[in-house]
This record gives structure tokens, C-alpha cells and sequence, in this order.
């Protein structure tokens, strides 16, 4: 593998499955606005994969050969790829156990959006709008055009989707396994967390306040807790 470190916009996300059909589906929806390449085997990927060229890698557990675990071990072991995000996916609640290494495992079935939110919360400095929830629901579509809005609520968001309370939480809950109240929090703190480190704001109070956020104190609790003191 090529020495280097991810950094830019123009890098590829690595996709290691090993079934065609789910591979085509994933690439498709993850494509949306990020290049993706797809391997078959963790050998093939790892062949391949190098910190010039690429920013993360999903790949699937149980493939042939190789398996995603010892796949994430040695690109976390090489100097050029140590810093690469690496998601997991799995059928096995067994596999979590073994899986520390990864940024993130992901136990199937989980909706496409928490795959999404998984990639542009671990490479904050991949392509913009890379996972963006319009290319997935168009509920979630009417929440992004207000997220910089500090007025705009749960019931401002019913209204706007004309939808009932009830239903746009069931709606909601069911695309991204969250409540409309928490996923605009963390929507709103994804993007606070991108514009640090983008470095398009200098300061956590200025990115808050173009992403819906009036309460400076509020933030840095919450922010504290998502990303820790950065």
C-alpha cells in the first residue's frame, strides 16, 4: 500500500462485499455523490486500498478468504492507512464482540440512512453532502432545508411534511432509528462537527449558529458528548 493519508474531497469510499446484488444496491445509493469502488474479497481490497486514493472502507464481515475483521486489522496496522475509517457489517450479533477495532458495526438489517450517517460522521472531510437524507427520504428532505433554522421544531417539521405528529415519528423512527427530536440534534451537530473540520468556521459558537443551534451553552454539552473536546 502507498504511503499518504486521506485528504480531500476527491477521495474513493472502498466497498467489500462479497454478493453482487447487495454490493450493485449499495454502491448505487452510496454513489449518489461519492465514488465508490467495489472488491469482492478483503485480499482484492487490500491490494488495493491506499491512503492516496481512498477515505474509508465498508466491507461485510464474513466473506471468502480473508474475513472484514482481519481486513480492518491490517489497515489499521499500516502507518499510510491507520487513520481510515472503517465500517462493518454483520448478520451476527456474535461478530460485535470482535470488532472493536472498526469505527462502526453495523448488524444487519439496519436502514440505508444509518449506513449513511455512519460514513459522513466518520469522514467529516469527505465529499460534501455526501450522504445526504434527500437521496433517501423525502421526509427527511423537509427537515434538511431548515436545519440551519433555530426555530424550526419537531411540530414545524409535522406541519411542513403534513404529517401528524404520530406519523412523522413512526415515519422518521423507521427510516433512521431515531426520534424526529434526536435526529435533528444530530443532524444539526454533524454539520457543526463538518464546518470545525473543514475549518469553514473557526469556532464551535459561529458553526452553531449557521446550523440552527441559539444556545452556545447547549451546544458545547451536547457537542462534548458526541465528539468529544475537540
Amino acid at each position: 500500500m502507498a504511503n499518504g493519508a486521506p485528504s480531500g474531497a476527491d477521495l474513493k469510499l472502498a466497498l467489500v462485499v462479497e454478493h453482487p446484488e447487495l454490493s450493485e444496491y449499495l454502491a448505487q445509493r452510496i454513489g449518489n455523490n461519492l465514488s465508490v469502488e467495489v472488491f469482492g474479497s478483503a485480499e482484492q481490497a487490500l491490494a488495493d486500498v491506499d491512503g492516496q486514493r481512498f477515505g474509508l472502507i465498508v466491507s461485510e464481515i464474513r466473506l471468502p478468504g480473508m474475513d472484514g475483521i482481519e481486513l480492518c486489522r491490517r489497515i489499521k496496522a499500516d502507518p499510510a492507512t491507520t487513520d481510515m475509517p472503517v465500517i462493518l457489517m454483520t448478520a451476527l450479533d456474535s461478530d460485535v464482540e470482535t470488532t472493536d477495532i472498526a469505527d462502526l458495526c453495523l448488524i444487519k438489517p439496519f436502514s440505508l440512512f444509518t449506513l449513511l450517517e455512519g460514513i459522513d460522521r466518520l469522514w467529516p472531510g469527505g465529499p460534501p453532502q455526501s450522504c445526504t437524507a434527500e437521496s433517501v427520504h423525502p421526509v427527511l428532505a423537509v427537515a434538511h432545508e431548515f436545519l440551519d433554522d433555530s426555530t424550526f421544531s419537531v411540530t414545524s417539521w409535522s406541519e411542513k411534511a403534513g404529517l401528524s405528529s404520530q406519523k412523522l415519528t413512526r415515519t422518521v423512527f423507521h427510516v433512521s432509528g431515531m426520534t424526529p427530536t434526536t435526529w435533528l440534534r444530530e443532524q444539526r451537530l454533524r454539520r457543526v462537527h463538518r464546518m470545525i473540520s473543514n475549518g469553514s468556521c473557526r469556532s464551535l459558537i459561529e458553526a452553531g449558529k449557521r446550523c440552527g443551534f441559539d444556545n452556545p451553552d447547549y451546544l458545547q454539552r451536547v457537542y462534548r458528548v458526541r465528539y468529544g473536546d475537540q
